[in-house]
């Protein structure tokens, strides 16, 4: 269990560093983001191969963006690609479609909840739980509790701390004068 959660930090880490390049014009060769891209969407493949209980929290991820129209940028096209074509090549596992469908719904209310903070559409709480977008967490801690799977809350948490660190160190960036 140590191997998902450590790798699912590492792929918060690389997701949010191309985010940082795409969406907020982090000053580095273009390139690096498509290597993190490419390297999320391998580990990505690598973590649902060796856990394949977190399969239906992996696809209901990519399968969200995608839906909300987020792969905006090449860079976000080859971590889903990457992701695919890892995953062919090492087999698809079997997904439990109930949870395929509940995290499935978890992600899309994360993703179209941030835009409608983005939007200031939101206030107080609501906000906050939207901006922080809590309801895949919500959603794996149900599932986790309900089945004992804790792998799954573990590593969405992994991952969303690995995000966040990144997203931290963006003054760090600005005071850089690499955004």
């Amino acid at each position: 269990m140590i191997y998902a959660i450590a790798m699912s930090f590492v792929v918060g880490i690389l997701s949010k560093f191309s985010d940082l390049i795409v969406d907020d014009g982090l000053k580095v060769h273009r390139y690096a983001g498509y290597g993190a891209s490419a390297a999320y969407g391998f580990l990505l493949a690598l973590l649902i191969h060796a856990y394949p209980v977190l399969s239906p929290l992996v696809m209901a991820v990519a399968i969200a963006v995608t839906i909300t129209k987020k792969l905006d940028d090449l860079t976000h096209a080859i971590g889903i690609g990457s992701f695919l074509l890892f995953i062919s090549a090492f087999g698809f596992p079997a997904v439990d479609m109930p949870f395929l469908v509940i995290f499935l719904l978890g992600g899309l209310a994360d993703e179209i909840g941030n835009d409608f903070t983005d939007r200031r559409k939101t206030h107080g709480a609501i906000k906050t739980f939207f901006e922080n977008r809590l309801s895949l967490e919500v959603f794996a801690f149900i599932v986790s509790l309900a089945t004992g799977n804790w792998i799954i809350w573990l590593s969405l948490a992994s991952f969303d701390i690995g995000y966040n660190t990144m997203t931290r160190a963006k003054p760090i960036f600005r005071r850089r004068g690499m955004i």
